[in-house]
């Protein structure tokens, strides 16, 4: 229908007129605008129309080319105001894109390359997707897949070296003729690079000589000229390293490469420059050099990466290449001098050598890597100071303050490292892309309050989005501009409504909920309550609350409706989308961080979360006994569809936690599954029901209950020991981390299922003080203290102490180099002791609240 609608607008050429005349005067008959013709092409493309579509381009470029006028005359605002749809139209360049596009699907290859050559790549002769489009068609071409009319007996490589001589004949034309570019253009340049990389991809061992050529021919040329010479090189070096070098052990086309840089090092020293645009130039070919280098080594590092001994060997081999961190850090202040003043025509951004300095760190981390735990320690925090250091001389280098922020979650020092992210000043869609950053090292180091801010933040921009979304779309179609409003729901529907990490916002503000309003005094002791003011914790006036999260999550950009991902689908955790900003990590080279794609650690937290909510929806309207005998629940009650409710989300649960991609620690996974059974441990006690597809207890008797319920909660307390096992098993350093994610994370969650548990015992008769004469009530007295005796172990497991350094003979050359920088690291370090251990200190106040709370359990009659 669409398609029909727009058929006539545009094949009779009117793009909805002028409304200047309306006598058929050619200079007012244009052709259809940009969007209607990529619509209508769009239409015929679904119906597989291709020829059609291809013809229709043909035609709009011919009527182009015989139009007097060739773009819309705007007079005034009437012109735009009356005109239907948009007044942009199609340029030769995108009809030239489509069409390409089209017969490609139609594996007429042979035309596309003419397209290619003869077209494209003269008016842009620096696009790379057009250099790669041709290398696309012309290994088709080569490979004789189809019938064409050009020569199928010469290579791929072959026929575009061709088209890339007369490229470059014509470039140097221009140039000798005064009409060139300043700085050769990088694509045509480039593409030699990227055809000796299509031979050795293709097998051809034989051409890894002439990619270490291509890559030193480029660079000489740009490394000097452009900050981005390295990254242009790095796939290729990548590709020269694993397919000319074996176990680490340099090849001699490896070789030619870092003899190369090495003399670029020593050549562009900026110690040794004189004049301030030649150091400028020299410095870019200093640090295009240690990149190479740097990449170099990677690689060699990853081919034999589990095995230490052979990479300490690698490392030694690249010692002779590299400068030490002490001649990239003394390189860095030497080029202060040069700056970047905006009024001098630079960026505020960055100074020009900020690069060393995170190099230097790079490699002061790498080299230490294998030292003992105190050294490697000390030369980390080392590392965090230098960092720190160039900040205060280079305040807009977001790149510094990346590299610091994560320098300081290395060293455990989390606080700094949120302060650093603050700096970093993240804005708009970047609280999506960037965020994982620091998101959950807040929740991994006991900084709740602002975990919470940074997921609201998330949920916020993604309300607004919609609601942003929902206002330009339809302006959009009216404006005629069909491509942007279809590219917003495509944004909205694909990418932002499937984000990942809103997802993960969701489930950490429902794990940090209770937390909200929690604070503590000086003295050690709780003003608030753990679920003051929101959260569900086991308390028995938490009715109105769980119904509150079941009602908002309907609402898709509140937290609560995360619980709405809480059943039996396994194929879930295909459908989310990663908008993770990588490309802001590239500057990472020997040090690289790594980011895994998680979404089975936040759909366990729907589980959790819906488990929680249903039980206390159920204890809401349990049914105490009358006269020693139980209530006789009926089919279809209040009781016993949320019963059943329950019941099924428990099933779900245990399917999911049995996941073989659920890649929970085994400390985590024990704990849920203990939660699980106690909530089982409550739908017995409550209705007799242990399964979502059984019937009530057909006798009206407590005891039977009773001896359901207590192999559950043995089988919880078993679970919790093993839990505890586990995580003492770790090292002190993963024991901190993973106590502070454990609490919000199911401790919590584990907590208020025994509340919820005990109160639904004591409603039946088996209160605290029936310990002694009721079995259930001893076995839920026996698994609150055994999680009383795993929290009192994670208390007393967090060390209070004041780091320090050792300034050796090794340090204090680092040192010397950065004035008054001695002062600065010792307050750093002082600062940041300080501030780990508050942190310890702020959840140890929560683990003996919720300690306090267990300890009620351990009563007699």
């Amino acid at each position: 229908m669409t398609m029909k609608q727009i058929q006539k607008f545009v094949k009779d050429g009117d793009g909805g007129g002028a409304g200047n005349d309306d006598n058929n005067n050619h200079l007012f008959r244009f052709p259809p605008s940009a969007d209607d013709v990529k619509v209508f092409v769009e239409c015929l493309e679904m119906q597989s129309k291709f020829r059609e579509a291809i013809d229709f381009l043909d035609q709009v470029g011919e009527r182009n080319k015989s139009l007097v006028v060739k773009s819309r005359q705007i007079e005034d605002e009437n012109d735009i105001k009356h005109h239907v749809g948009s007044v942009i139209q199609l340029t030769e360049k995108e009809r030239l894109e489509m069409k390409v596009k089209l017969l490609n699907k139609m594996n007429r290859h042979d035309e596309v390359f003419q397209i290619y050559s003869d077209e494209l790549l003269v008016m842009m002769p620096d696009q790379w997707s057009y250099w790669k489009g041709l290398l696309e068609c012309s290994t088709q071409i080569a490979t004789g897949s189809e019938s064409c009319t050009m020569c199928v007996h010469v290579s791929s490589e072959t026929i575009c070296r061709h088209v890339l001589d007369r490229v470059l004949e014509q470039e140097d034309k221009k140039r000798l003729e005064g009409k060139g570019n300043k700085i050769p253009l990088r694509g045509p340049n480039l593409f030699m690079v990227e055809l000796n990389a299509h031979e050795v991809r293709n097998g051809s061992m034989s051409t890894c000589k002439d990619l270490a050529s291509s890559i030193i021919a480029y660079g000489n040329i740009y490394a000097p000229l452009v900050h981005c010479c390295f990254q242009d090189l790095r796939v290729y070096i990548d590709l020269l390293v694993n397919s000319s070098c074996e176990k680490g052990v340099i090849s001699d086309e490896v070789k030619s490469v870092l003899e190369w840089a090495l003399e670029v090092q020593k050549k562009s020293d900026p110690l040794h420059s004189s004049q301030k645009v030649d150091r400028k130039s020299e410095l870019r070919a200093y640090i295009a050099s240690v990149k190479i280098c740097f990449e170099v080594w990677y690689q060699l590092c990853q081919q034999c990466r589990e095995d230490d001994e052979a990479n300490q060997t690698v490392d030694k081999a690249m010692a002779s290449f590299v400068p030490s961190h002490e001649d990239m850090i003394r390189n860095w202040v030497h080029t202060m001098d040069l700056g970047s003043n905006p009024k001098d025509g630079g960026q505020k951004e960055s100074l020009p050598g900020d690069d060393l300095i995170l190099l230097a760190v790079q490699c002061m981390n790498h080299v230490h890597r294998y030292d003992a735990d105190e050294e490697r320690m000390t030369f980390s925090t080392m590392a965090a100071g230098v960092l720190e250091y160039a900040m205060t001389y280079s305040p807009y280098n977001a790149y510094l303050k990346i590299a610091a922020m994560k320098q300081h979650l290395k060293n455990g020092s989390t606080v700094r490292a949120h302060e650093v992210f603050e700096k970093i000043d993240i804005k708009q869609i970047q609280l999506e892309s960037c965020s994982y950053f620091i998101l959950n090292d807040l929740v991994n180091n006991g900084l709740y309050k602002e975990a919470l801010e940074q997921a609201g933040k998330i949920l916020n921009l993604h309300s607004t989005s919609e609601k942003d979304v929902c206002s330009f779309m339809p302006r959009a179609f009216e404006n005629g501009n069909i491509s942007k409003g279809l590219e917003m729901i495509r944004w909205q529907r694909q990418q932002m409504s499937a984000s990942f990490q809103l997802l993960e916002a969701k489930g950490i503000i429902m794990d940090l909920a209770p937390f909200l309003g929690f604070e503590s005094q000086n003295n050690g002791h709780t003003s608030r309550d753990l679920g003051s003011r929101c959260g569900l914790v086991g308390g028995k006036e938490e009715g109105e609350r769980a119904e509150k999260i079941l009602r908002d999550s309907a609402n898709f950009y509140a937290a609560p409706s995360i619980l709405n991902l809480a059943r039996g689908d396994n194929n879930i955790e295909n459908c989310w989308s990663d908008n993770r900003d990588f490309t802001v990590n590239d500057y990472e080279i020997l040090q690289r961080s790594q980011y895994e794609f998680h979404p089975f650690e936040s759909i366990s937290r729907a589980h959790e979360h819906c488990i929680l909510t249903k039980m206390v929806m159920v204890s809401q309207v349990m049914k105490p006994p009358k006269k020693g005998k139980v209530v006789k629940v009926s089919e279809g009650e209040v009781l016993d569809k949320r019963s059943k409710s329950l019941l099924q989300s428990i099933d779900a649960a245990e399917s999911f936690f049995a996941n073989e991609k659920c890649r929970c620690n085994q400390s985590h996974k024990l704990l849920l599954r203990a939660a699980t059974a106690i909530s089982r441990a409550f739908s017995v006690i409550v209705t007799g029901r242990h399964d979502a597809v059984s019937s009530p207890s057909p006798s009206n008797k407590l005891d039977e209950r009773e001896q359901k319920a207590i192999p559950m909660l043995q089988s919880a307390k078993s679970m919790i020991q093993g839990a505890s096992s586990s995580w003492t098993a770790q090292s002190k350093a993963e024991m901190s981390s993973l106590t502070f994610r454990l609490v919000p994370d199911v401790v919590i969650m584990l907590l208020a299922s025994l509340n919820i548990c005990a109160n639904a015992c004591s409603v039946f008769g088996w209160g605290k003080r029936k310990r002694s004469t009721k079995p259930v009530a001893n076995c839920i007295a026996d698994l609150a203290l055994c999680l009383k005796t795993f929290l009192t172990d994670m208390s007393t497991s967090m060390e209070y102490k004041e780091n320090s350094i050792d300034i050796d003979e090794r340090l204090s050359q680092v040192l010397d180099l950065l004035p008054y920088s001695h002062d600065l690291i010792e307050k750093m370090v002082h600062d940041c002791s300080r501030q780990k251990n508050d942190l310890q200190g702020r959840i140890n106040v929560i683990l003996m609240q919720m300690i306090d709370e267990l300890n009620t359990f351990n009563v007699n009659d």
